[in-house]
């Protein structure tokens, strides 16, 4: 969606519903509510791995093989990309002995780990083909028992770039240009809404906050 659109789009809302007229919002508060809002909505919707959602989002949506991990032991430690921002999913091109194979790997959390790791039914298995990983500090660790990992293969949904509109001049003395978020406008509306309800929280109007939250509601 173009910045100017999203903008107007904005503007309508934050009218609309208010006994109040003629809300305005310059655009440089309009870019960094928009900014602060699509890490929000980022963080809400890309937790789901529906196959639907993730191929509404392929624009988010990065392929890439891994071969430089660094063995510690039980696992391997892969550094994620700088634009990293959810895993989708993750599979291992391994071998043991002679024999060579791809096994899938289910995410886990921390706290975990070490039941997996040392419950004989739950540990990495080469031939169940299957094994798990754990995401922290830009890292990824890819666990393992008595086979290589040669290669990872990761499907990841990338961080929102920033977002700018033209029109103001920035906090450095540059004039703003135009970049758009690169989804698709039924993404952007939701984003806009959750601007909507943050605008008027930080304007500490009640009303325009309810009526911008149960907007928000009804979208999902």
């Amino acid at each position: 969606m173009n910045p100017e659109i999203a903008y107007q789009k904005f503007l309508l809302k934050i009218n609309k519903g208010n006994t109040e007229f003629n809300i305005q919002c310059d655009k440089a508060r309009f870019a960094l509510i928009i900014n602060e809002v699509k890490n929000v909505w980022e963080s809400n919707k890309l937790k789901f791995k529906d196959s639907i959602l993730i191929e509404d989002l392929q624009s988010l949506v990065l392929n890439i093989e891994e071969i430089s991990g660094i063995d510690k032991g039980d696992y391997l430690e892969f550094t994620l990309p700088s634009n990293f921002f959810e895993c989708i999913s993750l599979s291992c091109e391994v071998e043991r002995g002679s024999c060579k194979k791809v096994i899938y790997s289910r995410e886990i959390k921390g706290q975990n780990k070490n039941l997996l790791q040392f419950d004989e039914n739950q540990k990495p298995d080469f031939d169940w083909e299957w094994t798990f990983h754990q995401i922290a500090t830009n890292k990824v660790r890819v666990y393992k028992t008595d086979f290589k990992v040669n290669k990872i293969n990761l499907s990841y949904y990338i961080s929102l770039p920033i977002f700018d509109i033209e029109g103001y001049i920035t906090i450095d003395n540059n004039l703003s240009t135009n970049l758009p978020l690169p989804i698709e406008d039924r993404f952007m509306d939701e984003i806009i809404n959750y601007a909507v309800e943050e605008f008027f929280r930080d304007s500490e109007n009640s009303i325009g906050y309810q009526l911008a939250k149960d907007r928000k509601v009804k979208q999902n």
